[in-house]
């Protein structure tokens, strides 16, 4: 069970600037001749949601380092090799993964994260991957430090995050004479309550943070229609949503909305009361 948090507060919240100069000028593939701003920074909070750093030591005095992302649509993972132009896409049992374990394109990664990284753990293991790196090679790269918070609606990286730790979910509640529906989205986090909390503040403190009993897992839930109006849905029209099963879902989340705007006062009953209840099957899925 989630208990809901209460707070006083919040701090000013800054700009966020992710820096890819050093990757455009440097570590750019050869075949690609620009970058996509909007997909480097969703790839960045996919890959905090859902990616892996890796540090392998088959032997005593040698390892290997390697970068993995696991899903279970394969589709997304073909569109993220194309956009980056390295890595491969393999099978893993009843899922997929996209692997980075050349050496020159696991710095191109290394340069890529470095100082873009949000998630306070995420950089921990971020710093270890680096310090095995520098072992491997003579000239060393020096940890940047986190990326600075953040205006998580001016860039693509919630978008990501989105993707890999958030939901679009129904509630509802049925009787003999009516038919209500809660619409809600979440977001699901271990450890890291401030960049919940600052999520929260961009959409004007709407929703509660809760946490699950005697751990240090974090819920963000907000069910506000004015919120999803006004913030959520503009945000995911300009940074698109890239996993198929999340823009689906958010598709038919919307629809939902739009019923709950457009006949917030009326009965639902006869053939729109049918419609309602096949979308909400639909969003259970």
């Amino acid at each position: 069970m989630f208990k809901k948090l209460t707070y006083g507060s919040s701090e000013t919240i800054r700009e966020t600037t992710f820096d890819f100069r050093l990757y455009k000028n440097l570590y750019l593939p050869e075949h690609k001749t620009s970058i996509d701003k909007a997909f480097l920074e969703w790839f960045i909070g996919f890959f905090e949601g859902d990616g892996s750093f890796i540090v392998s030591r088959p032997k005593v005095g040698s390892h290997r380092l390697f970068f993995t992302l696991t899903q279970n649509e394969i589709q997304v993972l073909h569109r993220l090799r194309t956009k980056l132009g390295f890595g491969k896409v393999q099978k893993h049992g009843k899922y997929f993964r996209f692997v980075v374990t050349k050496r020159g394109d696991v710095d191109r990664l290394i340069h890529l994260f470095n100082g873009n990284l949000i998630l306070k753990k995420t950089n921990e293991r971020f710093k270890a991957l680096l310090a095995a790196r520098n072992e491997l090679h003579t000239e060393k790269v020096y940890y940047k430090g986190p990326c600075q918070p953040i205006q998580f609606l001016k860039s693509g990286w919630l978008s990501g995050f989105i993707d890999a730790e958030g939901c679009f979910y129904l509630q509802r509640k049925e009787t003999s004479k009516s038919f209500h529906v809660k619409c809600m989205m979440l977001i699901d986090q271990k450890d890291e309550l401030e960049v919940l909390e600052q999520i929260q503040n961009e959409l004007e403190s709407a929703g509660f943070i809760e946490c699950r009993k005697n751990s240090t897992n974090y819920r963000y839930r907000v069910s506000s229609i004015l919120i999803f109006e006004k913030h959520v849905f503009p945000y995911l029209n300009k940074y698109l949503l890239r996993t198929i099963k999340k823009r689906v879902s958010l598709a038919r989340f919307k629809k939902m909305v739009n019923y709950r705007i457009s006949r917030k006062d009326l009965p639902w009953e006869g053939k729109v009361l049918e419609r309602i209840k096949r979308l909400f099957k639909k969003l259970e899925k």
